[in-house]
């Protein structure tokens, strides 16, 4: 059973406060600015980067291409997962492949398709690389399930594959919506990772990989603390909405 959304944001708060706590220790201990940023001054340095125009059209520009990443891949897995459904055995074909697909570094992805791509591309590519074998197990899983529900229904009264796929398409929303949200925290992340490594122009990664040869400590960590809050934000959202969607559909 699911806790209460009350309950879930108060142990949120109560971790956070924790972090900060340790983080406020560390600082306490190490008494060095360079090394460890003081907490109240990465907030403060948080807070004037919200006043920067040139930092929304990073902000901006990273996640347009995380929203074109978790798309992109949904609507593949989406179709992967719809196939598994009327062809046998492509499912078990798939499994290697997707297990192939976890398992690959995301360092050497994103340098070889540096080889072969423009840099503003390639985090994408990586970020769908690795976001479509997650989508496609989840997907999978709840159409197997509703698959199970439906069929006999269909076989007695002989619908059609293409009203079937429709049935499909429109059982999976509840899915997909959920899968959006959750791949979206981890596909920031993924981008993030991928717009340092390719020094992507115009990107929060950028700013990050400016910060770190510039020896800018104070910046670095205030860019890093609102990348972490912006993906703990995008999950908050997500859960309470895939909560209302679940409560509506299931």
């Amino acid at each position: 059973m699911n806790k209460p959304l009350k309950t879930q944001i108060l142990y949120s708060i109560l971790g956070v406060a924790i972090l900060f706590g340790l983080w406020l220790l560390f600082y306490l201990v190490v008494r060095n600015e360079y090394l460890m940023p003081a907490p109240f001054n990465v907030l403060e340095k948080s807070f004037l980067l919200l006043l920067d125009i040139e930092f929304y059209s990073a902000l901006l520009s990273t996640l347009l291409r995380v929203l074109i990443s978790v798309v992109i891949s949904l609507i593949i897995a989406t179709a992967l997962s719809l196939l598994s459904l009327f062809i046998r055995g492509f499912s078990d074909v798939l499994t290697p492949i997707t297990a192939c697909l976890r398992s690959l570094p995301t360092l050497a992805v994103l340098l070889l398709i540096l080889t072969f791509t423009k840099r503003s591309f390639a985090p994408i590519l990586v970020a769908i690389i690795s976001l479509i074998p997650l989508a496609f197990t989840s997907i999978n899983q709840y159409l197997t399930k509703l698959k199970t529900s439906t069929q006999p229904i269909f076989k007695v009264f002989e619908v059609p594959t293409k009203k079937q796929v429709r049935v499909y398409l429109k059982g999976v929303i509840p899915s997909v919506v959920k899968e959006f949200f959750n791949l979206t925290s981890f596909a920031l992340k993924l981008i993030v990772s991928g717009e340092i490594l390719a020094n992507v122009y115009i990107s929060i990664g950028r700013n990050i990989q400016q910060a770190s040869i510039y020896s800018d400590t104070l910046l670095l960590t205030a860019l890093t603390l609102f990348v972490c809050v912006l993906g703990i934000v995008l999950e908050i959202i997500g859960n309470v909405i895939s909560s209302k969607m679940e409560a509506k559909y299931l």
